[in-house]
């Protein structure tokens, strides 16, 4: 039998008695169910870990002396201040080139590819700006790789770039040796023991570009038939993105903020009408979001200290599965029956919640809540002063 977390829970704020509108975030830690549940394209395990991801960054500059076809070299646009140049790098700002960021991972032990089993990679990108191009790199061995989907989700966007074939078995060990899935690749896969090199996926990853490059990029590899199995050994990710512009002023946002244009009062790397833009509140309509405008320019982001109340505990605090797994940052960063985080006694059909406290007073805008597992809803969340 499953567990299911169906509870509800009560974040108790410590609030200064004003709506909750302005810069600053909460948040606890929950878990669930003492079994893993299964996906709709099979079971998701988390057996392996990857390496610190290689990072490669590649930039450039305009290949034009005249990039914005303003009638006058780039350099006498910088130097008479018709076009600016906050990095210094002797390209006008609206000329700025994409940046290519490449992401690699070793999986270390190789991750298995089991019969009706979906394994998952995610990271999670940092950087901004538009996507422009997306390439993904595969490195795994499978005795048929006729059996496999493997594809690439952002977002709400989902690319099988493989998808049952049309390789099939081969002599001894098949695989895709650092195979590079690109749309500007002329040839296809050949299906032989090995793909090694650069070929067209099955679905155009193109289906990314336009859309903001940070967040969570998931890999998943869905073994669909009996038989035969494999095993992952790397992956990586290369994006082509446009450098930030939030406020579409032609001046990436990183030098926004470092004073020519823009202020960040809240240190949060969005310049401060992007932040107002996007729903924080300014209620004098200052320019100036309200939660710096009360702060001081200070930027809260805590997690709860004190367990007030709770309905129920699998264990008494503070041991595993107890509600004092609820405080503190997260130490809980897979989908698992772990005991880092808080679980009610029942297993099923019960309404719980937990109450908890913090230590700064804040005018809040936000409350973060992780479940770790399980099937259970959030009904409700209140803040009490």
């Amino acid at each position: 039998m499953t567990r299911q977390c169906s509870f509800m829970l009560l974040g108790t704020l410590a609030l200064l008695g004003v709506p909750a509108s302005t810069h600053a975030s909460q948040g606890f830690e929950a878990g669930g169910e003492r079994r893993p549940t299964s996906t709709a394209k099979g079971e998701l395990v988390n057996r392996a870990v990857e390496t610190t991801p290689e990072i490669r960054q590649e930039g450039g500059t305009a290949s034009s002396t005249d990039c914005n076809d303003s009638g006058t070299p780039d350099p006498l646009d910088i130097a008479d201040g018709t076009s600016l140049d906050c990095n210094g790098n002797e390209v006008p700002d609206e000329c700025e080139v994409a940046i290519r960021n490449d992401y690699s991972f070793v999986v270390d032990p190789p991750e298995p590819i089991l019969d009706g089993v979906t394994i998952s990679r995610t990271f999670n990108i940092p950087e901004g700006g538009t996507v422009l191009d997306v390439d993904l790199g595969v490195t795994l061995t499978h005795e048929f790789l006729g059996d496999l989907i493997i594809s690439l989700t952002h977002g709400e966007i989902t690319v099988d770039v493989y998808y049952y074939g049309p390789c099939g078995d081969c002599p001894g060990t098949c695989g895709f040796g650092g195979t590079l899935f690109d749309d500007e690749a002329v040839a296809t896969l050949p299906c032989v023991a090995m793909n090694e090199g650069i070929f067209l996926p099955l679905e155009a990853l193109s289906a990314f570009d336009g859309l903001d490059a940070a967040g969570e990029w998931t890999l998943e590899i869905f073994d669909g038939f009996i038989g035969y199995e494999g095993s992952l050994t790397a992956w990586s990710l290369s994006i082509e993105s446009t450098l930030a512009d939030c406020n579409l002023n032609a001046i990436p946002d990183d030098c926004d903020i470092a004073g020519i244009t823009s202020d960040d009062c809240n240190a949060n790397l969005i310049p401060d009408e992007c932040d107002i833009a996007s729903g924080s509140a300014d209620c004098n309509d200052n320019g100036v979001p309200d939660g710096c405008d009360v702060f001081g320019g200070a930027s809260i982001d805590q997690w709860a200290s004190t367990v007030l109340d709770f309905s129920s505990e699998y264990t008494p605090s503070p041991g595993h599965y107890s509600a004092a797994q609820a405080l503190g940052p997260p130490d809980t960063f897979i989908y698992c029956d772990c005991g880092s985080a808080w679980a009610p006694l029942q297993f099923d059909g019960t309404q719980e919640f937990i109450s908890v406290g913090f230590d700064q007073p804040v005018f809040a805008d936000g409350v973060t809540i992780r479940e770790t597992q399980g099937n259970g809803f959030v009904t409700r969340v209140e803040l009490i002063d």
